[in-house]
């Protein structure tokens, strides 16, 4: 499809499966028509013979003509990681000229931003004039957000330093919630969810659970009895209803109702395809003020198989829908590797799915790579471009911190909590260019008008003998602020 071709290489032992380290070590790669050179770098675990040691090249992902030029295994002895070569980070879309960058700023212009008028009166209730207004953003409406382990909870430096950067960087808080043998199935594992929720909520951070149904996390014993439909059912329901009712209390402002159903069908598989909608309505029916998300790989990633996994999403989306589900919200995983997304084509895939009117997310993004520049850049493109279209509501990192990251070179703080590239980038469009900080004087009306984000902001009004301060909310909505100052 668009003239791309993909393969996956393997640093490899005797067996083509088998890599030098006992994990995976891979690189997706994305072939295009002019010629690229690609690196696959690891760690061995041990010492190999002369001989054993290849590279191995998987090129069965659909009907292609691929061309080789020097293929050839390197031994790099203990050369630090920094200076082993890697894949740069290359895409559409890339350039500070591309063409997408105007609509985007225009789109965020229309969508992310509305006009405040501040009207300033005295106790009489005549317009005051030269009085300075200061208008500081407090938190966005748009969610970024992270996925976290039980790290904040912890006692250390690290988990001090953990709960420090992610009330820096992040206003929601992504909460796991696994019904597999390691999450949910124990008593311990219940309470590790309820714990991190409680904690969640008390920080104040917008919370979404992670999930209510996943069928590719299904405990052992569950998927045993795939060939009792009437016991499988019971168990299922058993489970979602019991994390609803621990929950029952707390501020959920969305979950996760399904999950990488492209993966594992097995729910749909036993139950029916039909039983898929009443997942939703479970949910909607215990928490009717939630967002009820499903939620998809390989959907805005780029792979072989990119369009017929939108069709099939479609498909599923439209198919619960028509059955009554109660689906409110669409997520997209992103995680990426150096094969990354070109930016149009994210765009094209948020405004295909953006005719189900309900909200789009990126639930949960990372950037697998040693590129740090690239990493950088396509975090701020990726960023942008979602935050620009007018269907999303949620941007989630899968993650943030090296230490505690399922891969680690997608962190935005490295181990020693210094910061990355990407870590700069995602602050300085979050925390600067996407956040009001304005100041004026009152026009001889007694108003100021400021174009302000949305979200909680605090105004100030001064002059020489009196101070007012008072927190509002932005929305969509154009709207006008009276204020009268107390001593005036």
């Amino acid at each position: 499809p668009d003239n791309l071709g993909f393969a996956t290489v393997y640093c490899a032992k005797s067996d083509p499966w088998q890599t030098i380290n006992g994990t995976d070590v891979s690189t997706q790669v994305t072939l295009y028509p002019e010629w690229r050179q690609f690196h696959c770098t690891a760690r061995a675990e041990s010492d190999f013979d002369v001989g054993t040691v290849f590279m191995s090249m998987h090129c069965s992902a659909q009907k292609q003509k691929i061309e080789l030029r020097s293929p050839r295994v390197t031994y790099w002895g203990n050369t630090p990681d920094g200076k082993v070569p890697f894949t740069k980070i290359e895409y559409e879309g890339q350039g500070e000229d591309a063409d997408w960058r105007i609509e985007a700023e225009l789109r965020i212009r229309e969508h992310r931003m509305s006009p405040v008028t501040v009207q300033v009166l005295d106790s009489t209730g005549k317009p005051m004039v030269g009085v300075k207004v200061r208008m500081k953003q407090r938190t966005h409406q748009f969610a970024f957000g992270t996925f976290t382990d039980a790290l904040p909870l912890k006692p250390g430096k690290d988990a001090e330093k953990y709960r420090k950067a992610m009330r820096q960087y992040f206003n929601r808080v992504t909460l796991p919630r696994y019904f597999a043998d390691w999450g949910t199935e124990t008593e311990e594992g219940k309470i590790a969810a309820d714990n991190m929720a409680t904690w969640a909520a008390s920080e104040g951070y917008q919370l979404k659970t992670h999930l209510l149904l996943g069928p590719s996390y299904l405990p052992s014993r569950v998927i045993g009895l795939k060939d009792n439909p009437d016991e499988f059912k019971r168990e299922i329901e058993l489970a979602m209803d019991d994390a609803l009712a621990r929950t029952a209390k707390l501020p959920m402002h969305a979950w996760d109702a399904l999950d990488e159903l492209r993966t594992s069908n097995v729910v749909a598989d036993v139950l029916g395809e039909s039983y898929l909608a009443s997942v939703f309505n479970r949910g909607h029916a215990s928490q009717p003020n939630a967002k009820w998300f499903i939620n998809e790989s390989e959907i805005l990633e780029t792979t072989a198989k990119q369009n017929e996994n939108m069709e099939r999403y479609e498909s599923t989306i439209q198919r619960i829908l028509d059955e009554g589900g109660k689906l409110s919200g669409i997520g997209f995983q992103g995680h990426f590797s150096e094969s990354v997304t070109s930016i149009p084509k994210v765009i094209a895939v948020l405004d295909r799915f953006a005719k189900f009117n309900v909200p789009l997310e990126l639930t949960e993004f990372d950037v697998s790579t040693r590129d740090e520049a690239g990493q950088a850049d396509y975090t701020r493109d990726l960023l942008t471009a979602v935050f620009s279209n007018p269907a999303t509501t949620g941007f989630t990192c899968w993650g943030f911190w090296e230490g505690s990251m399922w891969r680690p070179s997608g962190a935005m703080i490295r181990k020693d909590w210094t910061t990355k590239p990407n870590a700069a980038i995602w602050n300085s469009l979050i925390k600067k260019k996407w956040w009001t900080n304005a100041e004026d004087v009152t026009d001889s009306n007694g108003q100021v008008v400021i174009e302000a984000f949305h979200g909680r902001h605090n105004i100030e009004l001064e002059t020489d003998t009196d101070f007012l301060s008072k927190d509002i909310i932005v929305t969509k909505e154009a709207s006008t602020i009276n204020l009268l100052l107390p001593g005036a």
